[in-house]
């Protein structure tokens, strides 16, 4: 859904938005008015308003703007893909993997959401497997954001509705996921 246009779009208007004035919860308001996702609005503050990964995180999940999906008590599943993409998707996140060195593979797996209420979804997410773990201890950084952007961007037309990030990945994954990506550097 992002690519690089829409990351550009995003940054332009939070600083828009700051140097307006606007609060920091109207930012965030008007971000998801916009169609921006909660990730792509913490990437948002991180980049335009200058707010640590840890503020910008805080600043979204905690704002009563994102108060539906906080406040949503969820379990989970890993399932295979609900929405595989083409075989050119593919081809196009492989090579964004294969450009960053962090990553020895990636799989594509499906998740089975099931609300409190009983109400269920699907999506695909990606799990994707690192040399090392991200050494930031927050729970969504500014390295992972910009990952998420970089594979996002790669292959625009793929709904990815989650993301994890891993090192090694479950049987579950291996079992149920699609491996996209395997790194061909020796000691992975």
């Amino acid at each position: 859904m992002a690519d690089d246009a829409r990351i550009t779009d995003l940054v332009a208007r939070t600083k828009a938005l700051v140097e307006g004035g606007a609060s920091t919860e109207e930012i965030v308001k008007q971000l998801r008015g916009d169609g921006f996702s909660l990730v792509e609005s913490i990437g948002g503050l991180i980049r335009g308003a200058g707010m640590t990964s840890a503020e910008a995180r805080e600043a979204v999940v905690e704002s009563p703007t994102w108060a539906d999906v906080r406040e949503r008590v969820e379990s989970h599943k890993w399932i295979k893909p609900p929405n595989p993409p083409t075989t050119d998707s593919i081809e196009r996140l492989r090579a964004a993997c294969d450009a960053d060195t962090r990553i020895t593979e990636a799989w594509l797996v499906g998740r089975h959401m099931t609300r409190a209420d009983g109400s269920m979804r699907e999506h695909d997410a990606v799990a994707v497997v690192l040399r090392e773990p991200f050494q930031d201890r927050e729970l969504i950084s500014e390295a992972q954001v910009e990952l998420m952007e970089a594979l996002v961007s790669a292959a625009p037309d793929v709904d990815i509705g989650g993301w994890l990030f891993t090192s090694p990945v479950s049987s579950e994954v291996r079992e149920l996921g699609i491996l996209i990506y395997e790194s061909s550097v020796a000691g992975t």
